[in-house]
């Protein structure tokens, strides 16, 4: 049974506020996660929103409430006449009420889309109890409470999208190189780099190691220097080797501030690693041909340097 999750309207009339419910939030991030990896056209990211919206908040959504989907999960905004063709001309959704502007999602379309992110509505979100109260940290107030709770979720989003980009490099020059990629792929400096942090990992040992991979060892600058030299192995799982090179020093400095128990005040910073992460699970997946936005038929552990 799907779980209905309440939700706040905002007053003014040309705006729509999806919701302000924390479990929402968490729940729309994995959807919107699942909805990008499917290179959905934004008619059929539309039609999702909808699919979406009746599972947890219940009833028909307005059109209002689709484009305020796209801005809350930072997805390319649609034309809003073409967006509502679109729809208008679509067999998968359809006015609810005559003469309304809701919608709602058609029977064998809901079955479709149920098989595809049912899985997200339910799998309930892990619990992990805190280590402690942070909230007794001595000279610590609610504002830099709060700041680290804010920071907790970028890092776990960073964790993902850093050690997923590692292991596909991994994955990509194993597969190219055999058992001894590392020998063969790796130049001098980026092994007596590893050499020298294993060393050092070594005299603290009571710390736990960064990871059972090289490339926990290396540097960004490293992961680019290996992408470019197996360019052609890599076109396959990365396709626009650019991206890997502009987002890696876009993000650095981000990476930096995590590294040393920093706080990022823009929201701006947030927006970059959410970006981010979603351009990579696109690119990652694979790039299918005119997959760029358009309105169509729906159908291990972040080392420190």
């Amino acid at each position: 049974m799907s779980k209905r999750i309440s939700r706040q309207k905002t007053t003014e009339p040309h705006s729509v506020s999806v919701t302000q419910n924390d479990g929402f939030d968490a729940l729309f991030q994995v959807f919107c996660n699942q909805l990008v990896l499917r290179k959905e056209t934004q008619l059929g990211e539309a039609i999702a929103f909808a699919w979406f919206h009746d599972k947890t908040v219940g009833g028909p959504v307005s059109f209002l409430e689709i484009m305020a989907f796209f801005v809350r999960a930072k997805l390319a905004r649609p034309n809003r006449n073409r967006l509502r063709t679109a729809i208008s001309m679509s067999r998968d959704i359809h006015k609810a009420v005559p003469g309304k502007d809701l919608f709602d999602v058609d029977r064998k379309t809901a079955i479709r889309l149920e098989k595809q992110y049912g899985a997200v509505l339910a799998a309930k979100p892990a619990e992990h109890p805190s280590l402690v109260d942070i909230r007794t940290t001595p000279y610590l107030g609610a504002e830099e409470i709060a700041q680290a709770q804010r920071m907790g979720d970028l890092y776990m989003l960073w964790y993902c999208l850093e050690n997923s980009i590692r292991q596909c490099i991994e994955k990509t020059l194993a597969d190219r190189l055999g058992p001894k990629w590392w020998d063969i792929a790796s130049n001098a400096e980026m092994r007596t780099k590893m050499q020298q942090r294993q060393d050092k990992e070594r005299k603290q040992s009571w710390i736990a190691p960064r990871g059972s991979s090289p490339l926990f060892y290396v540097d960004y600058t490293d992961l680019l220097a290996l992408i470019h030299k197996y360019k052609v192995d890599f076109e396959a799982v990365i396709p626009q080797e650019e991206f890997a090179e502009l987002r890696f020093r876009e993000l650095e400095q981000i990476r930096n501030t995590l590294a040393h128990s920093g706080f990022l005040p823009s929201e701006d910073d947030f927006d970059r690693v959410s970006l981010a992460f979603r351009d990579w699970c696109r690119l990652s997946s694979g790039m299918k041909k005119g997959s760029q936005a358009k309105i169509g038929t729906g159908k291990a552990s972040t080392s420190n340097s």
